[in-house]
């Protein structure tokens, strides 16, 4: 099985708020990230900088097969749900993880593959049917695969790691995705020596 990226949405590095409890640096890398694999789709949205607010988000990523956010990502274990959120633009920026969810009540798909590359974006809060937060979020919206973080990331060397697992996804693997996020973790550690550079990201969801 291969994956081609027929009509991802991209969302790379959104001007992000200034005026709330958090403070979000830019992501140059997250860019860059962005730049080095949309060579690989067919066709693509690209939503960045101011345009990358959560209703150009919600507009969009219906008609997409994959929803690839290079941005910032905030994970609560007290509150999941309402305070797990990708960081967008605009003045609604945050899109939280209850909101992601509850879009399978629109009656429209979501992508069947998301990819958060941003921080801590596979953490939650920890319950007996697994961890609630962004990523269960989006497989409960619609979506099959969620390559998602467990802690914070080093910006260079997930930008280099997503690079790699977008270009090993266009080959044929026996198992889809988790083969080619092995092999673009292999690819990683031989330039980024600390394991907290290449081991955290992970698989949310089931192979074909």
């Amino acid at each position: 099985t291969t994956f081609t990226l027929d009509n991802p949405l991209f969302v790379s590095n959104p001007a992000y708020p200034a005026d709330g409890n958090f403070i979000f640096p830019t992501l140059p890398g997250a860019e860059r990230e962005i730049d080095s694999v949309k060579q690989y789709a067919i066709k693509y949205i690209l939503l960045k900088g101011m345009d990358a607010t959560k209703e150009a988000v919600l507009k969009n990523i219906h008609n997409a097969d994959v929803a690839y956010f290079a941005t910032h990502g905030i994970a609560d274990q007290e509150d999941p749900m309402g305070k797990s959120f990708l960081v967008l633009s605009g003045k609604s920026p945050y899109l939280t993880a209850k909101e992601i969810m509850n879009m399978r009540n629109t009656g429209n798909s979501l992508p069947e593959m998301v990819i958060l590359s941003a921080c801590q974006t596979g953490l939650g809060k920890s319950m007996e049917a697994g961890t609630a937060g962004l990523a269960r979020s989006f497989l409960l919206g619609g979506s099959s695969h969620v390559i998602m973080s467990l802690w914070s990331v080093d910006d260079d060397a997930t930008a280099y790691l997503m690079s790699r697992f977008i270009f090993h996804l266009q080959t044929l693997h026996r198992f889809m995705p988790a083969e080619p996020l092995r092999l673009a973790i292999l690819d990683t550690k031989k330039l980024f020596k600390n394991p907290a550079q290449w081991a955290s990201f992970s698989l949310f969801g089931i192979d074909y």
